[in-house]
């Protein structure tokens, strides 16, 4: 038998992000807002450990699914080196 915060969560649907903004709240703060499928939004208040860690992700997925986006930057920000990680 599960325990009952399993059970109440296998009870839930997924949910099925389909757009996101980045929200400037202030000259320090910003939220991340996702907009679901079914009209439903969430914000996330980013600290800026979050805010790296989550770039870092994206950077890390990127890599890793070799899209070809075309983005240029004028910095470096990750490393071919430094992506020693896989994602699941």
């Amino acid at each position: 038998m599960m325990p009952p915060m399993l059970e109440a969560e296998q009870q839930e649907p997924p949910v099925l992000i389909t757009d996101c903004k980045l929200v400037q709240v202030d000259h320090l703060e910003s939220m991340l807002e996702l907009y679901s499928q079914a009209g439903e939004a969430y914000s996330i208040a980013l600290t800026a450990e979050l805010n790296h860690a989550l770039s870092s992700m994206l950077q890390l997925a990127t890599q890793e699914a070799a899209w070809d986006l075309g983005f240029t930057t004028d910095r470096i920000v990750l490393a071919d080196e430094a992506a020693q990680f896989v994602l699941h």
